[in-house]
């Protein structure tokens, strides 16, 4: 099959396993318009707009994706095809606010500066855990993925796992994660999910240090897990 006939899930899955250039130049292709819309938007935010520093950042989004073996992908798990262009769009959010929050702290001689509140809705994928090493973090992680394998029940636990991931550990806003279809939730709906799957983890692992890793959500709606 042609490149271009290929789906987006089974094209990401292709540009992970495999170095050829025809798959890669498909991904750009589909995704570029994209990348380019979402840098423009936050650059303009930040009071830049110069056509070099913009296409720089859209290449540092496409280095981000392939640099370390793909690793940003390989850690993506698609539910459907449209999912896929909500992760590219958080990813290019996320190297676009990067580069002007180090570019400010540089210029101040800050650790760290502050934008908008859009800004906040793109937080680290590293959320879960940050304070640990890799090892610790492992050991958190895969305590929390056995709990929620043992909580989330019913046709819909894999929907519901794969929110709750995209949530912490690729730091997904309620709001962008509701923008995919194939979720069918709005923005509440995500939060009241997220909530009350982090409230019954909370209670599952008390006294654990799995526990105090998993931030609370303020928002409490009636979305049934």
């Amino acid at each position: 099959m042609r490149p271009e006939g290929i789906p987006n899930r089974d094209l990401v899955d292709r540009c992970i396993r495999s170095d050829s250039p025809e798959l890669w130049e498909e991904f750009v292709v589909r995704t570029r318009r994209l990348v380019s819309a979402m840098v423009f938007r936050i650059a303009r935010r930040w009071g830049e707009s110069r056509s070099e520093v913009l296409e720089d950042l859209v290449q540092e989004t496409y280095l981000h994706l392939y640099a370390n073996d793909r690793r940003v992908l390989r850690e993506f798990h698609p539910q459907s095809d449209d999912a896929v262009f909500g992760f590219i769009k958080v990813v290019a959010g996320n190297v676009t606010h990067d580069h002007f929050r180090a570019s400010n702290a540089m210029k101040r001689g800050a650790e760290r500066t502050t934008n908008s509140d859009e800004e906040s809705s793109f937080r680290s994928a590293e959320t879960l855990a940050s304070h640990s090493g890799n090892i610790e973090q492992q050991v958190l992680l895969g305590e929390i993925e056995s709990c929620l394998e043992k909580l989330l029940s019913g046709p819909d636990a894999p929907k519901y796992k794969t929110i709750f991931w995209l949530y912490y550990r690729q730091g997904w806003s309620a709001s962008a994660i509701a923008e995919i279809p194939a979720f069918g939730l709005s923005t509440k709906g995500v939060e009241s999910l997220i909530y009350r799957v982090t409230r019954a983890l909370r209670e599952k692992l008390a006294g654990t240090a799995a526990a105090s890793a998993i931030v609370m959500e303020p928002t409490k709606g009636t979305t049934e897990i």
